[in-house]
């Protein structure tokens, strides 16, 4: 019987340790949910946002613009994907702002097998997390 006291004890004790956050529950009614959502995120505030067939609902916040920029043919190997520039821009509901990066030399420099910050002409491929998709020949 004690053992078994002290089983259920540990396990209790276990499972508080998993350290879950809270969770809350809510109706259909209360995010408008549609007969599909096909995106729920939340932000670091805790706010949650869902996408559904009838749009996404409405709210102010914050969005990561990223460029990626990949040479194509290099001296040496260089990664595949490498983050070159970022913006974190604050959009209202239904807004949509341009967002612009200056790709200089200095930008597209790397640290050479010479053991100097160099950069080299080339085809680059610039891209985001998004669907942008761009190729560019630059020479200096």
């Amino acid at each position: 019987m004690l053992k078994q006291y002290f089983f259920l004890f540990f396990i209790t004790l276990s499972i508080q340790a998993q350290l879950l956050p809270p969770i809350q529950s809510y109706s259909p009614d209360e995010y408008n949910a549609a007969n599909q959502n096909w995106a729920i995120t939340q932000s670091e505030e805790k706010d949650i946002f869902f996408a559904n067939n009838d749009g996404l609902l409405k709210f102010k916040g914050k969005e990561v613009v990223q460029l990626y920029i990949r040479d194509r043919i290099a001296s040496i190997t260089r990664p595949v994907r490498e983050l070159k520039g970022l913006e974190i821009i604050e959009l209202e509901p239904g807004e949509s702002k341009k967002v612009n990066f200056n790709i200089s030399e200095r930008l597209l420099r790397f640290y050479s097998a010479n053991d100097l910050w160099e950069a080299e002409p080339g085809f680059f491929d610039i891209d985001n997390i998004e669907a942008l998709n761009y190729q560019l020949y630059i020479n200096y």
